[in-house]
């Protein structure tokens, strides 16, 4: 069989993006959920002065949709650890309203480390890193991730110079808005987000190597590599490390949500006696 990839102008689909659909339950548990937590927040905002504004009810509703779509990157054979996400996203994000943004850019960079569409990076996902770029750099919450997606672009394409080519150009135009947005204000951690760093990097010691995937691709059923999710879960930690670092560690609540019901699963998983070790 030959190892050359196919040209890149014939590569369809993408990556990183993933239809809803809503024949299954699991997908209609986080549409719904989604729904319910922006409407529960709106309704607040409209019975409370001061209370939370549309906007915050749309980041909420995103919030607890993205802590659900990252748990399944996270362990893609745990349905019931993702809707456990959105339970416990629901919480941070009452101490501190998603940043939607930031987490849109993590779920694009887990998806391409990941590979559990099962397609190669297209032109199209090219395309759209560019544009990521171009938003990640007017926000220093948003950088790191931006960086962890184009690491996971170039590593993962069998197409070396487009990759090569895309990281270049996200990176000048990520410095670019970067420098129109104005400079980021120093790091500055507080005690309690280095204890949840903390907890994070055993979490990861604990949870890493992933032994072993059920799960297939959406795309030709191929079989999901428990290496890619691995180092999936460490894109995941750095999003959190550069929203402590950036802005808040509250902010990236759906994140260390879906990365807390994951790691639990996976604990019971490897308890289980009928596992294979």
């Amino acid at each position: 069989m030959s190892t050359t990839p196919p040209p890149l102008r014939r590569l369809r689909g993408t990556a990183l993006g993933r239809l809803i659909d809503l024949r299954y339950p699991s997908n209609r548990l986080a549409v719904g959920g989604a729904a319910l937590a922006g409407a529960v927040t709106l309704s607040i905002g409209l019975l409370r002065d001061g209370g939370p504004s549309f906007g915050d009810a749309v980041r909420m509703g995103i919030g607890i949709f993205l802590a659900w779509a990252i748990t399944r990157e996270l362990a893609p054979d745990h349905n019931g650890a993702a809707a456990a996400a959105m339970v416990l996203a629901a919480p941070l994000a009452a101490v501190a309203v998603p940043a939607a943004g930031m987490l849109v850019v993590t779920l694009l960079a887990l998806r391409a480390w990941a590979g559990t569409v099962g397609n190669h990076p297209s032109l199209f996902d090219f395309i759209a890193a560019v544009g990521v770029a171009a938003y990640a750099g007017s926000d220093a919450e948003r950088w790191i991730p931006a960086l962890t997606l184009a690491a996971g672009l170039q590593w993962h394409s069998p197409h070396r110079r487009a990759a090569a080519v895309t990281g270049l150009a996200m990176a000048v135009v990520g410095v670019g808005s970067a420098a129109i947005a104005g400079s980021a204000e120093a790091p500055n951690l507080s005690p309690t987000e280095i204890a949840v760093l903390a907890a994070m990097a055993l979490t990861l010691a604990w949870v890493l190597p992933i032994r072993s995937i059920a799960s297939k691709t959406d795309v030709r059923s191929l079989p999901i590599s428990p290496e890619r999710v691995g180092a999936a879960w460490i894109a995941g930690a750095a999003a959190a490390i550069g929203a402590a670092l950036f802005a808040e560690v509250a902010s990236a609540g759906p994140i260390l949500a879906a990365g807390a019901a994951a790691a639990a699963v996976l604990s019971v998983e490897r308890r289980r006696p009928d596992r294979a070790h």
